[in-house]
């Protein structure tokens, strides 16, 4: 009886660390997902910014747009960067090359670069 409650005992312990071991490694992955997801969110928005900005300079001439412009290309640029680092299976790799490439196009007035 006494082997057997040992037996059982140790059994749970090993359940239990086996469980929580499971859990760490999910936990990292929907971290690392949820942070790819935001730096794509983050990299979106900022493209939007950019062409706001594009088009405010358009009506009103002000080169003050222009400006603001040239300091969101340096972030969306890192902001591309840090997606592409959280970018895991090959689909997710092709998904952010497509966006890239549309980002270089537009970023520099249709020409690729």
């Amino acid at each position: 009886m006494i082997g057997l409650g040992i037996f059982l005992l140790g059994l749970g312990v090993f359940a239990a660390w086996n469980v929580h071991k499971q859990q760490q490694t999910s936990s990292v992955l929907v971290i690392r997902e949820v942070h790819g997801m935001l730096a794509i969110d983050e990299l979106h928005m900022a493209m939007r910014e950019i062409r706001y900005q594009i088009n405010i300079f358009l009506r009103t001439k002000d080169a003050q747009h222009l400006s603001a412009v040239a300091g969101l290309h340096r972030d969306a640029d890192q902001l591309l960067l840090r997606a592409k680092g959280f970018a895991r299976t090959d689909r997710e790799q092709e998904l952010i090359g497509v966006v890239e490439v549309g980002y270089r196009v537009e970023s520099r007035g249709g020409a690729v670069v």
